[in-house]
C-alpha cells in the first residue's frame, strides 16, 4: 500500500467522527463510582463526585482564568509540512482526535499557520501525543508569575501528624484558550488542521497559568494546613479530629470548584508521605533515597 493510501485510509474524517469513539457507558460509570465508594473512608463518602473521572473530562462552564498567549513579535506564519507516520502512529492519532473532538477539547480548523504533532515514548512503551509548539514558544512573552519555594512550603508541615495526598486529574480542562490565542494553537495532521480550546501543557507559560489558578482556588486554605504545588495537595494536621475537617473542607471546596481527584493517586491519614520528592513525616524531613541514588550514580 502506498503512503497516500494509507494517508487517505487513517485520516480523520470530521462528518464521521463518532465511529470509533470510546465512550463510557452508564453501567461503567456506575460501576466506577461503586469502586470508589468501596475505597473511600465512610466519613468522605459525600464526595464521591470529587472522584469521577467522567466529569474531569469536561470542560469547565465558566471563563475566569483563559489562557492569553501574548506574542513579542507579529511573525505568525509558521511553514511546516506534514510528515510521513508509520500506520500505528496513524492509529494514535486517529483515536486521540476522536477523544478530544467529542470531549470538545479541540475543534477542527483552516488557517494558513500550524505546528506540527510528534510522539514521545512512554515508560509503559505506549506513545504519547503531543504538539511541537518549539516556534510558537520562541515568540511567546514570558509570564514571571512565580512558582512557590518548595522548602518554604515543606517547613510549614513540620510537627503535624496526619498527612493526606490528593492528585486533581486534568486541571488544564478547567482552564480555557482565550478566544484571541486559539488560532495559535492550531497543529496539523495530514490534510486536517485542529486548534485547541483548552489549554495544553506543550505551551510556554501553561505551568504558571495552572499553579496561578490552583492557588487563587485554595488561598483561603494556603499554608495554613495545605499546599497546593500544580496538581498536588498536601493537607496536614496536628490531630485526628482537625485533619479529619480539614480534608473534608478541602473535598468540599473542590466540589464547589468542579475539580476532580484521581483515587487511584490519593493517599489518606497518613504519618509519612513523599511530597515534591522530600520525604514528609512528623519528625523531619528528608530527601528521597532512590533519587538521590540516580543523582550519585
Amino acid at each position: 500500500m502506498f503512503i497516500k493510501d494509507i494517508d487517505r485510509k487513517i485520516i480523520y474524517n470530521t462528518q464521521c467522527k463518532l465511529d470509533v469513539i470510546n465512550v463510557f457507558s452508564v453501567n461503567e460509570t456506575t460501576q466506577n463510582l461503586e469502586d470508589i465508594k468501596v475505597k473511600l473512608s465512610s466519613k468522605y463518602q459525600n464526595f464521591l463526585d470529587v472522584f469521577d473521572q467522567a466529569q474531569a473530562d469536561k470542560l469547565s462552564s465558566y471563563h475566569l482564568y483563559d489562557h492569553k498567549i501574548d506574542l513579542t513579535s507579529d511573525v505568525t506564519s509558521f511553514c511546516c509540512r506534514a510528515y510521513w507516520m508509520f500506520l500505528y502512529k496513524l492509529q494514535k492519532v486517529k483515536k486521540y482526535l476522536n477523544e478530544n473532538l467529542f470531549k470538545k477539547f479541540i475543534t477542527s480548523s483552516k488557517v494558513s499557520y500550524f505546528s506540527l504533532v510528534l510522539f514521545i515514548l512512554k515508560a509503559n512503551k505506549d506513545l504519547w501525543f503531543c504538539v511541537n509548539y518549539q516556534k510558537l514558544n520562541a515568540i511567546i512573552r514570558r509570564n514571571h508569575y512565580s512558582l512557590s519555594l518548595i522548602n518554604e512550603m515543606i517547613e510549614k508541615i513540620v510537627d503535624c501528624k496526619h498527612l493526606t495526598w490528593l492528585n486533581i486529574i486534568s486541571t488544564f480542562n478547567k482552564l480555557w484558550m482565550h478566544s484571541d490565542s486559539e488560532n495559535h494553537t492550531i497543529f496539523i495532521i495530514a490534510l486536517e488542521a485542529y486548534k485547541s480550546k483548552m489549554l495544553f501543557f506543550e505551551l510556554i507559560n501553561d505551568f504558571v497559568s495552572f499553579q496561578q489558578y490552583m492557588n487563587d482556588v485554595f488561598w483561603n486554605f494556603l499554608n495554613d494546613f495545605c499546599q497546593v504545588y500544580l496538581d498536588n495537595i498536601l493537607i496536614y494536621s496536628k490531630t485526628q479530629w482537625e485533619h479529619w475537617q480539614h480534608v473534608k473542607m478541602i473535598l468540599n471546596h473542590l466540589q464547589e470548584a468542579d475539580l476532580q481527584v484521581n483515587i487511584q493517586k490519593c493517599e489518606f491519614n497518613l504519618k509519612e508521605t513523599i511530597f515534591l520528592e522530600v520525604i514528609v513525616s512528623e519528625q523531619d524531613l528528608r530527601m528521597n533515597s532512590i533519587k538521590v541514588k540516580v543523582i550519585v550514580n
